[in-house]
């Protein structure tokens, strides 16, 4: 029988020797990702058979299963979660299923098997090179804005975050990026989200940089590399400065998409139409689909 547990800070390391065997590119199974969402899903994890499963609370879905990743038997993960729903009275759901991981639901479950989407949730992927440097027309906004902060920021500088600059960047986010008292409930959430990744990403192995003008911090991302994608977590910009969000993109891009990463994974846009519009203005190459499945295996 499956035991899970919650997720905690000390099991983050642990996890991605697991997710490391991931072939979706999908955020959701990163240990970035499913750290700094792992309260609002009420996340709890299994081993089984060098198998990682999640088990969660997704809205209006209820409790919902991930697919199982590791070295081990994709087939004898599904029967233990088939086992443990039986044995405690669940239906049998599955989420955020990328699309490789959906065909092998419906392959095993037939006609039993419904499936729903959410646009809300599809990832971004962009290609790597694009990113890096915004040639080509279809890049000429972009481009424009990296050439006004070069113009009128000419000292400025990109650094890679370490444990002696980490200061000053939580200074910086402590700065700009907390949201104003009238604040939306998600948008307060989604900073402290953001504010405790910053805190521990280092202890994960994971990657951060950040572009200061005049010694001030205006800029960081934050992500991780997975096989050939680069994973952006975070990413914060003082808008003030013309062009800081372009910059970023591209130096962070610059810097750690290298050594076979040839992807750029900027996550979901949860439904926001800024949000949307701004991750559209960088031309993915594709949108990556979720999907949540129901399975009528006890019924």
């Amino acid at each position: 029988m499956l035991n899970f547990k919650e997720v905690e800070l000390s099991d983050i390391n642990r996890l991605g020797e697991y997710l490391k065997y991931q072939e979706f590119r999908t955020c959701d199974f990163t240990a970035g990702a499913i750290y700094m969402w792992r309260d609002y899903f009420y996340s709890e994890f299994a081993i089984h058979k060098d198998m990682l499963i999640f088990k969660v609370a997704y809205p209006t879905r209820g409790t919902s299963f991930s697919y199982p990743i590791g070295k081990g038997s994709t087939d004898e993960a599904m029967k233990a979660i088939e086992e443990y729903t039986r044995a405690n009275g669940l239906e049998l759901k599955f989420c955020t299923l990328p699309e490789k991981a959906m065909e092998y639901v419906k392959f095993r479950y037939g006609d039993k098997c419904h499936f729903i989407t959410s646009r809300d949730w599809y990832d971004y992927l962009y290609n790597a090179e694009s990113l890096k440097t915004f040639k080509g027309k279809k890049y000429h906004g972009q481009r424009n804005h990296v050439n006004r902060f070069k113009r009128e920021y000419p000292n400025h500088k990109y650094h890679r975050i370490t444990q002696e600059n980490l200061g000053r960047v939580v200074e910086a986010f402590d700065k700009y990026f907390v949201p104003s008292d009238d604040a939306s409930s998600s948008e307060l959430k989604e900073a402290r989200r953001a504010r405790e990744y910053l805190n521990y990403f280092l202890s994960f192995n994971h990657l951060g940089g950040f572009i200061e003008v005049d010694g001030e911090v205006i800029a960081f991302a934050l992500g991780e590399v997975v096989k050939d994608t680069l994973f952006v977590h975070v990413e914060r910009a003082v808008t003030d400065y013309h062009g800081s969000y372009q910059m970023i993109v591209s130096e962070f891009a610059k810097d750690y998409a290298t050594d076979g990463v040839i992807y750029i994974n900027r996550e979901e846009d949860v439904g926001d139409p800024g949000l949307r519009k701004s991750k559209l203005s960088y031309k993915p190459i594709r949108l990556l689909e979720k999907y949540c499945a129901h399975i009528e295996l006890f019924e």
